[in-house]
C-alpha cells in the first residue's frame, strides 16, 4: 500500500497540471545520491559507471572487509528489486516500479543517511533496511574520500552553470512543449529534479537515468560541452514524460500501432521510447540551444541512431509547434523503419532483442536459457521467462504480448508431448506442428501478428555458446524455415 500511495503522489496527485508555466526544473548535488550510485557501480549493476567502479577497484579500500560488505549489498538485490506492476496498463509499457526505484528518488532529496532511512521506512523489512544502511554507512567515508570531496567544488560549478543555462535555453518552455507532444500531464507543484554526481576527470563515458520525477546524471569532471550534456538530460527527461502518460493516452498509442498493417509495427514500437527521446533531446533540444544539429552520433545503437536522424525533420514540426503525436505521425514513423531497415524484422539480433522464453521447467530451465542469452554476443533489451508452458501466466503472456518474440525452448520429447495437448494452446499449434519429429534445431513462425520461435535442443549448460552459434550461423531467420543446430 505504501508503494502505491507514493506513486500516486508523484504522478496523479489531485493538483493543477502543466497548463501554466510555473513548472520548473531544479538541479541539485546530492552526496547521498552519489553514494548510492557508487554502490550501484561497485556492485556492477546495469547502467552504472565503470569509471567509478575502477576508482574503487584500484584503491586501498578494495579489501576483504569491503568485499564482505559489498556481498551484503548484493544479497539485498532480490529485496531491492521487488516490484509492483500496474496491471491495467498496456503490458508492453511495463508500468510500475521496484523498491530501489523509490529509494533512488529519495536519495536525491535526503540530506543524510539518517534522513534517507526515515524517508524509506516500510520499503524493506526492518532487517533488510538495517543491513542496507549498515552497508551504506560503511562505504560513506570511502565514497567521500575517493570521489565526493575531491570533486564537490567543481560539481557545484556545473550545477550553477546548468541553473543559469536552463533559463537562458528556455528549458521550461521546452519541457511544456515536450509534454504536449507526448500528450502527457505533469503537476505544476512538482519540479523535475536533476541530481548530479561526479565521475572522475578523463572518463570517456557518463551515465544518466530517468526515475520518474527525478533524473540521475553523472557529470564527468572537466567536461566542457554543456550543450550536449543538456541534450542528454532532456533525453532522459523525455523518458519520464513518456511514463507519465495517462492510461487513456497509452491505450490510444497502442491502438495506433495495433491498427497498422505494417509488418514493421512491432519493431517500430519496441524502439519508440528511445527513438523519441533521442529526437527530442539529442536532436531538437540541442538544435534549440546551438542553432544547428549535432553532427556527431546521437545514440550508440545503429537502429536508434539512423531512425532518429531520418525521422527528425517530421518530428521537429510536432516538437516546435507543441502538437501531440497522432495517427499520421505514428504511420509515418513506422514507414521510416520499412524504408531504412526493410529486412531487420528477420534479423536474429532483432528477434532476440525483446524475448520471452518459455520452457517446461524440467531438464531445461527458463532462467538458465535467459542467463545464457545475456552472456552471449547478443545484446537483448528486454527478457521475460515463464514455465511451464501450459500454465495461466505463460498463456497470458502469449496472448497479450505482441511486441515480444515468444521462444519455446524444448526437448524433442517435450515437443511431442505438447502437440498431444494441442487443444490447450491453439496459438502454439502452428509453430510446433512445423517442427520435424525427433530433430534438434530452430524454427520461426509469424502467427496472427506475433513472432514465435521454437528451439529444440537437449538439456545443456552452455546456453551462451548456443545463442552465439545461432547469431553467427543464422544472422537472419525467415518465417517457416527449419534450421538445423
Amino acid at each position: 500500500m505504501r508503494l502505491l500511495l507514493i506513486f500516486i503522489f508523484i504522478f496523479t496527485a489531485n493538483t493543477s497540471f502543466a497548463a501554466n508555466k510555473a513548472l520548473k526544473m531544479e538541479f541539485v548535488n546530492s552526496q547521498v545520491h552519489g553514494l548510492y550510485d557508487f554502490m550501484a557501480a561497485i556492485s556492477e549493476q546495469a547502467h552504472s559507471s565503470a569509471e567509478i567502479r575502477a576508482v574503487f577497484t584500484k584503491s586501498k579500500y578494495n579489501n576483504k572487509q569491503s568485499q564482505d560488505f559489498l556481498n551484503k549489498f548484493k544479497n539485498l538485490q532480490s529485496a531491492l528489486f521487488r516490484d509492483l506492476s500496474f496491471e491495467e496498463y498496456p503490458k508492453s509499457r511495463h508500468m510500475g516500479f521496484d523498491v530501489e526505484h523509490l529509494i533512488v528518488i529519495q536519495t536525491s532529496y535526503a540530506t543524510s543517511l539518517m534522513d534517507l532511512k526515515q524517508r524509506t521506512v516500510g520499503l524493506l523489512s526492518p532487517t533488510e533496511q538495517d543491513t542496507l544502511f549498515e552497508v551504506l554507512s560503511y562505504f560513506e567515508p570511502i565514497y567521500n574520500e575517493l570521489l565526493w570531496k575531491p570533486n564537490i567544488l567543481e560539481l557545484n560549478k556545473y550545477r550553477d552553470a546548468f541553473e543559469k543555462k536552463a533559463v537562458e535555453w528556455k528549458a521550461n518552455e521546452a519541457f511544456l512543449k515536450a509534454l504536449s507532444f507526448y500528450r502527457a500531464e505533469w503537476p505544476n507543484e512538482l519540479p523535475f529534479r536533476v541530481a548530479f554526481f561526479p565521475i572522475p576527470a578523463g572518463s570517456k563515458r557518463s551515465v544518466a537515468q530517468s526515475k520518474g520525477p527525478m533524473e540521475s546524471v553523472g557529470i564527468v569532471i572537466g567536461e566542457t560541452d554543456l550543450e550536449s550534456r543538456f541534450g542528454v538530460i532532456f533525453h532522459e527527461m523525455a523518458h519520464s514524460i513518456y511514463a507519465a502518460q495517462s492510461l487513456k493516452i497509452q491505450k490510444d498509442l497502442e491502438a495506433f500501432f495495433a491498427n497498422s498493417n505494417s509488418n514493421h509495427k512491432h519493431l517500430a514500437k519496441n524502439y519508440l521510447n528511445e527513438v523519441w527521446a533521442t529526437m527530442i533531446g539529442n536532436g531538437w533540444m540541442y538544435e534549440r540551444i546551438k542553432g544547428s544539429l549535432d553532427k556527431s552520433n546521437w545514440y550508440n545503437d545503429e537502429i536508434i541512431e539512423i531512425i532518429a536522424k531520418e525521422f527528425y525533420p517530421v518530428a521537429k514540426t510536432y516538437f516546435t509547434a507543441g502538437v501531440g503525436f497522432d495517427k499520421e505521425f505514428i504511420d509515418a514513423y513506422i514507414r521510416t523503419f520499412e524504408k531504412k531497415f526493410p529486412e531487420k524484422i528477420n534479423s536474429t539480433e532483432t528477434l532476440l532483442t525483446y524475448a520471452h522464453f518459455a520452457t517446461e521447467g524440467k531438464g531445461i530451465k527458463a532462467d538458465d536459457v535467459m542467463s545464457g542469452l545475456l552472456k552471449s554476443t547478443i545484446r537483448p533489451r528486454s527478457i521475460a521467462t515463464t514455465e511451464p508452458v501450459i500454465q495461466p501466466r505463460t498463456q497470458e503472456k502469449f496472448k497479450n504480448d505482441g511486441n515480444t518474440t515468444h521462444i519455446l525452448v524444448l526437448t524433442p520429447h517435450e515437443v511431442l508431448a505438447l502437440l498431444a495437448k494441442k487443444q490447450e494452446f491453439p496459438e502454439m499449434l502452428e509453430p510446433l506442428s512445423k517442427v520435424p519429429k525427433n530433430s534438434t534445431g530452430l524454427l520461426r513462425s509469424w502467427v496472427d501478428g506475433k513472432n514465435w520461435m521454437v528451439i529444440v535442443t537437449n538439456p545443456r549448460k552452455d546456453w551462451n555458446q548456443l545463442f552465439t552459434e545461432i547469431s553467427k550461423k543464422y544472422p537472419a531467420i525467415k518465417p517457416d524455415t527449419w534450421l538445423a543446430l
